[in-house]
């Protein structure tokens, strides 16, 4: 009961309103999972978006100093996406290791956004 009472409290700490149905149902895991997957499926977003101006302002002859910044902040993009892609490999691990260990079946469905390499 304790256990229960204190994943209330930490939930209602995180959030600032209503407490979604996932993170009441799931737990504190399922919602990392899904935090970690729309950031993941956002950068992947941002970096394509980034690369297509890139692509226009080189065939447009674009100025140097615009696709420096550009490409900064493109390096920005993929260096978190990996980040959270790596972070969501994991926390979809430790969700299968506890599966497994729970006598549930694991998860045999990986999401195949974080299984490509390209933004």
């Amino acid at each position: 009961m304790v256990d229960r009472l204190a994943r209330l409290d930490r939930l209602e700490r995180r959030y600032d309103g209503p407490i979604p149905d996932d993170a009441l149902a799931g737990g504190a895991l399922c919602h990392d999972i899904a935090d970690a997957r729309s950031r993941f499926r956002s950068l992947t977003g941002l970096a394509r978006r980034q690369l297509a101006v890139i692509r226009k302002l080189r065939d447009n002859d674009g100025g140097d100093v615009k696709r420096r910044v550009l490409l900064g902040d493109l390096r920005f993009y993929l260096d978190h996406r990996r980040y959270w892609r790596g972070e969501l490999r994991r926390l979809l691990e430790v969700r299968s290791e506890t599966n497994t260990t729970s006598g549930q079946w694991p998860d045999a469905a990986v999401d195949p956004a974080i299984a490509e390499d390209g933004p």
